[in-house]
């Protein structure tokens, strides 16, 4: 008798092989883009703050603040452009604002899985709003896995 394997025996290992792939590769894409959501996680409540300290201290709170440079926070990491965005490897940066004293912190991913974090305070709402903006269901998917954090989901593939 030989010392070989046979040919179902090979078959048999390369098909585990195959499902313990198929069910480990989900979960690993999902913990990267968690661990790629926590630069912006570090970001955000940072421009947050300087929104709010810019808010207090401007007398006319309506100008758009990064273009500027009148936010009062290190934003050497990111590499911003004179139209107000600033940008990392994974994400883009934005705070906007409108004249119903509407302000908000968004976080765009970029790439192939374009989900926005934003923090959203308004007038009638002081304290920041925390959510994550989905536009299809790979999106969604993701934002999904934020369940049990402050950040709320939005689905706006609907609308």
């Amino acid at each position: 008798m030989s010392k070989a394997f046979t040919l179902i025996e090979l078959l048999v290992v390369v098909l585990i092989i195959g499902i313990l792939s198929a069910i480990a590769l989900p979960q690993y894409t999902q913990a990267v883009e968690k661990s790629r959501m926590a630069e912006a996680f570090s970001i955000l409540p940072t421009l947050a703050q300087a929104m709010d300290v810019y808010v207090m201290s401007a007398s006319n709170p309506e100008a758009y603040p990064l273009d500027k440079g009148v936010l009062d926070v290190d934003l050497s990491n990111l590499t911003c452009d004179t139209d107000g965005f600033c940008s990392s490897k994974y994400f883009k940066y934005r705070i906007f604002n409108d004249s119903n004293m509407t302000y908000a912190v968004n976080a765009e991913r970029l790439g192939d899985t374009a989900y926005t974090l934003q923090f959203q305070r308004t007038a009638s709402n002081p304290s920041w709003t925390k959510r994550c903006v989905a536009k299809n269901a790979a999106q969604l998917k993701i934002c999904k896995t934020l369940s049990g954090s402050p950040y709320s989901v939005y689905d706006v593939s609907n609308l």
